[in-house]
């Protein structure tokens, strides 16, 4: 029996316009064979494949109702093995169309697998299925593996598309492909003609790569369908956004739609691209002042051996600049390979916390131990503070129930971890590590002396760990803390 992950599925939707008083609802479906069971067929070949069911409400009412099932094609096995039969057929492509009314509508689509009903799949989206008569508009652009022969029911311009609702481009991704559909130029419009523009936008910026687009003069129609083909082989890992515009022949923008999508490339061809100076987008565009910013704000979460290559780098008398930028890039890629642009944006998005959370007058937060260990291992499951012992300094404890390395995903999960901080001088707002059950990271057994040492001189204790002046109350109340008792 072959071994089975849960159900891996894509759904996408879009609206096309259909006439004055419906439109077209498709439903396009990705499932990963790799997450389904294969069995022998009669023929003694593996067979694997989905049963669909599809539900369509508008003002809660259901208005489509649809079941149908999709099959890999009957596959020989006799090389591979039956575990290895998705390895020929990886993919399960395929996408329904129903006429529906104008206005809001919610869908639920189930996926379970042909051959385990308890392996399934449910997703849940809304759309909306509006093209007012008024107004030059788009359809939403979707991305589609091919454009073969007309098929008579489901054909759209004269091809039967095959839509790929599937946003991420990765190596074997040389060639984006996209549809639109543009809707009323015509009578609209007092010009024959307009301009059809496209072109790829990094996400969350304006600049333009206009290298990937292109525009195009055409007739006005009353509908106006546009593929579009985009080589991706010098477009470098990141995240971005194909964009589609319709403009007057005075490039007015009439209208403009936008879909998001991301190039990835795998650990080892990006160390490869990086090495010959291929460096990724989000990098590239960086200054050696930022760069250098960056590396010191993950200097709390590298290992050994990269903190230590790293430290000289960080200093702004560091002159082998041409080194930041490729040993950025590369910790990325090894802690976030699908995307290091977007390992990097979270962990910007935790830089921004522990500021928020420890940054002191002359600390970032990433600089001090407690947004270190932030950082590294999240946001502790209970976090208890003394401020006001009498007698103690002022000290907080933090208690990880389970512990996982948010850096190094690999290592081994430990349970019920703990770290105790302490603040040494009262005015001061920087707390450093002083104990913790965690391995690898600071055990002092001395740790209770050393939270009441303004009241406790060290020497007078001799073979005890427990203060000897200190105020019996106050070190219960620690020894609690810390045990969670």
């Amino acid at each position: 029996m072959n071994p089975v992950w849960a159900l891996q599925a894509l759904v996408s939707t879009t609206t096309l316009k259909k006439d004055g008083s419906s439109n077209w609802a498709e439903i396009h479906l990705l499932v990963r064979t790799e997450s389904l069971r294969w069995k022998m067929n009669a023929s003694g070949k593996a067979e694997s494949g989905v049963t669909v069911f599809v539900q369509l409400k508008k003002d809660g009412k259901i208005v489509q109702k649809d079941g149908f099932n999709v099959k890999s094609p009957a596959i020989d096995t006799a090389q591979l093995g039956i575990t290895s039969a998705w390895i020929l057929s990886p993919e399960l492509l395929h996408f329904e169309r129903y006429a529906i009314g104008l206005g809001q509508f919610e869908g639920e689509i189930t996926i379970a697998d042909l051959n385990d009903t308890t392996n399934r799949n449910q997703s849940k989206f809304a759309f909306e299925s509006t093209f007012p008569t008024d107004e030059v508009l788009f359809c939403q652009p979707f991305f589609f593996r091919s454009a073969q022969n007309p098929n008579p029911s489901l054909e759209r311009s004269g091809k039967f598309i095959i839509p790929y609702p599937n946003d991420i481009f990765g190596q074997e991704s040389d060639t984006l492909q996209a549809y639109t559909e543009l809707y009323q130029t015509f009578p609209l419009l007092p010009d024959s003609s307009i301009l059809f523009v496209y072109y790829l936008k990094k996400a969350n910026s304006e600049e333009i790569l206009a290298e990937f687009g292109n525009r195009n003069k055409v007739t006005t129609s009353k509908i106006l369908p546009f593929f579009i083909k985009i080589p991706l082989n010098s477009l470098p890992i990141g995240n971005y956004q194909l964009v589609v515009e319709a403009r007057n022949m005075k490039y007015d923008l009439l209208d403009q739609k936008a879909l998001a999508f991301r190039r990835t490339l795998p650990k080892k061809i990006q160390k490869q691209s990086i090495a010959e100076g291929k460096l990724p987008y989000f990098v590239d565009t960086m200054s050696v002042t930022q760069v250098r910013e960056h590396l010191r704000s993950i200097l709390p979460v590298m290992g050994a051996g990269e903190r230590n290559l790293a430290l000289p780098m960080v200093n702004p008398k560091y002159s082998d600049s041409f080194r930041l930028k490729p040993f950025f890039a590369q910790f990325w890629v090894e802690k976030s390979p699908g995307s290091p642009e977007d390992g990097w944006v979270e962990y910007r998005g935790r830089l921004a916390e522990v500021d928020r959370l420890f940054a002191c007058p002359r600390q970032r937060g990433y600089e001090t131990e407690r947004g270190r260990v932030y950082l590294q291992y999240g946001p502790p499951d209970q976090r208890t503070e003394r401020k006001t012992d009498p007698v103690a300094l002022p000290y907080e404890v933090w208690w990880y129930y389970n512990l996982d390395d948010r850096m190094s995903p690999g290592r081994a999960r430990q349970r019920n971890a703990r770290f105790l901080f302490y603040n040494t001088e009262v005015a001061a707002c920087e707390y450093r590590l002083l104990h913790s059950t965690a391995f690898g990271e600071t055990n002092n057994p001395q740790w209770k002396l050393e939270i009441f040492r303004r009241t406790t001189p060290m020497g007078n204790t001799i073979d005890s760990d427990r203060p000897a002046n200190a105020d019996s109350e106050s070190i219960r109340l620690l020894e609690n803390t810390f045990n969670n008792n």
